[in-house]
């Protein structure tokens, strides 16, 4: 029997010095289209706004003013200045790697590949009411956990229902703080099981080896930081499917 075990690991940082370009808002950083990087943090980072939770008697988002007092004034709270961010992490992994294990026996190898990425977060999606009323968005399974009477704000972090609809209470959920999730996590990438015929075994074999393989990918999650079950490879589009394939390989 024997056992190889090989460990990849990488460390980056990277940290903006200089950027001549000054936003007028905290909103500005929350548009898909628009890239501003902010001195001190890294090029790729998620911010936010933040949280002072849920309205007692109407279950509104609570932002927090510029006098540190709870705010529904959503218009102001997404325009305050660029300092009332505030910087969560970056949003691609500093820590990252995998652990390759190979083990042989006789003519048999069996080999599984174990990848992680440590250290960054990412903004998780919920339910946006604007975007359902207008046909936008499909929902979000957070629809059912939204508060609907007094004393849910205790137990939920998702906003009222509201029929009069205010895409800026819907926008400053989205972008606070409560939908940060951390990224980390070790996923079971692959297996590989081979069995081999090898001609000096089997005189009569017209090649010198042959290799018959069955090979498992995206096997699946073994760890990850979040409790919400969402796979930071996939957080907003369809996950890779799960593969498997059986081959016969000769060498002559």
């Amino acid at each position: 029997m024997k056992w190889n075990s090989d460990w990849l690991f990488s460390y980056v940082r990277d940290r903006v010095t200089r950027y001549a370009v000054a936003q007028a808002n905290a909103y500005v950083y929350f548009q898909p289209n628009t890239f501003s990087p902010l001195i001190g943090h890294p090029l790729y980072s998620v911010y936010a706004l933040r949280w002072r939770g849920l309205n007692d008697t109407t279950g509104d988002p609570l932002g927090s003013g510029l006098n540190g007092q709870a705010d529904t004034t959503y218009s102001k709270i997404l325009n305050y200045p660029v300092d009332s961010l505030m910087y969560k992490g970056p949003a691609s992994p500093p820590f990252f790697g995998s652990w390759r294990n190979t083990f042989n026996w006789k003519r048999f190898e069996l080999s599984f590949n174990v990848v992680f990425k440590f250290g960054y977060v990412f903004r998780r999606n919920s339910i946006h009411y604007y975007d359902l009323y207008n046909g936008v968005s499909k929902g979000n399974a957070d629809y059912d956990l939204r508060w609907q009477k007094k004393g849910d704000e205790k137990i939920t972090n998702v906003p009222s229902r509201v029929y009069l609809i205010n895409n800026l209470r819907d926008e400053f959920y989205k972008d606070s703080e409560v939908l940060i999730e951390k990224g980390d996590f070790a996923r079971l990438q692959d297996i590989r099981l081979s069995y081999d015929l090898p001609k000096k075994a089997y005189n009569r074999l017209p090649v010198q080896t042959i290799r018959f393989y069955m090979y498992a990918n995206n096997i699946g999650i073994l760890w990850k930081a979040n409790h919400h079950g969402i796979d930071p490879d996939n957080i907003n589009g369809i996950p890779n499917p799960r593969t498997l394939a059986l081959g016969c390989k000769l060498e002559f």
